[in-house]
């Protein structure tokens, strides 16, 4: 075996050495996430304990509690028809995110922003691109002229 294949072969066990550590450690999170979870799940299923019955005669039974169902609406467990199903709002629809706003650095019109970084105006936005590029145009035509001068001083 020459000493470039034994170099070779030592790197390759080192990282598979490397990598069974890794491995290892890998495998026992999840073991802890498992449990997590079992027992995440063992507090969700566990029965809640019955309550006493204090009703007495003459009393109107409660009504039941509405059983929630997955497809975005609130169904009463004893709804006969559908106008007794209400649509459930969801907190996306009640609270509305606040929007940032900015001022143009072009008209010093306010405007809402659509991300981040943005400077100018939805009217504004297309002329400052076009003034963009005039200036990086003249700025490659001052380098490329001072190129020129350079070379012809040479």
């Amino acid at each position: 075996m020459t000493k470039q294949e034994e170099i070779f072969v030592k790197t390759i066990f080192r990282n598979q050495v490397k990598l069974a550590g890794m491995v290892e450690g890998l495998i026992i999170q999840l073991m802890d996430m498992v449990q997590y979870t079992e027992d995440m799940a063992y507090t969700l299923i566990q029965p809640e304990p019955e309550p006493e019955e204090t009703q007495t005669e003459g009393e109107p039974e409660p009504e039941p509690e509405p059983e929630i169902v997955f497809d975005g609406t609130v169904q009463d467990a004893n709804a006969d028809s559908a106008k007794d199903i209400q649509t459930v709002t969801t907190i996306a629809e009640t609270v509305e995110k606040p929007r940032k706003t900015g001022i143009c650095k072009m008209c010093g019109k306010e405007y809402v922003k659509t991300s981040n970084v943005q400077k100018y105006c939805p009217d504004c936005k297309n002329e400052a691109y076009h003034l963009r590029q005039k200036k990086w145009q003249f700025q490659a035509y001052k380098r490329e002229q001072a190129e020129a001068r350079q070379e012809a001083r040479t």
